[in-house]
């Protein structure tokens, strides 16, 4: 039986508590943490300490704070493996440009678009990195 911890923000509870209920009817074993402070290092610290080896964690939250608890957990001896993102930002898909690795935001990922950094027009794959926490875009020639 796996141990997976799902470390939210209140306002994400409900996104936090469906996530449970899925992994609790896998027969693992899941407590949900709510963080009081998202800006409190300390506070993550303490939630992610001394927890058993291959504990996954799960962070349901907004893409800025993901990325800052992500940073904690890796401090704290998570793997890439072990720290899973279920981000909250549902108007706007975050994409990878292939060629500049400038992270842009679209809307859909059906449509072509242009790099805001580098200006190769892209059309976006369904390949996902969880490192970059975004899609793939390839360059349309």
């Amino acid at each position: 039986m796996k141990h997976i911890l799902i470390l939210t923000k209140k306002q994400y509870i409900r996104e936090a508590e469906a996530r449970q209920k899925d992994y609790q009817d896998s027969h693992h074993n899941t407590e949900i943490k709510v963080l009081r402070r998202i800006d409190d290092d300390e506070e993550i610290r303490l939630i992610l300490e001394n927890r058993p080896i291959g504990t996954l964690l799960i962070i349901i939250t907004d893409d800025a704070i993901a990325g800052l608890i992500r940073k904690a957990a890796f401090k704290e001896g998570f793997s890439q493996s072990d720290v899973l993102i279920e981000s909250i930002n549902h108007e706007r898909i975050r994409v990878f440009c292939s060629q500049c690795h400038e992270i842009n935001m679209v809307n859909n990922l059906g449509d072509s678009f242009e790099c805001k950094e580098c200006g190769q027009l892209l059309q976006p794959s369904e390949h996902y990195s969880t490192y970059h926490r975004s899609y793939l875009g390839y360059p349309v020639l």
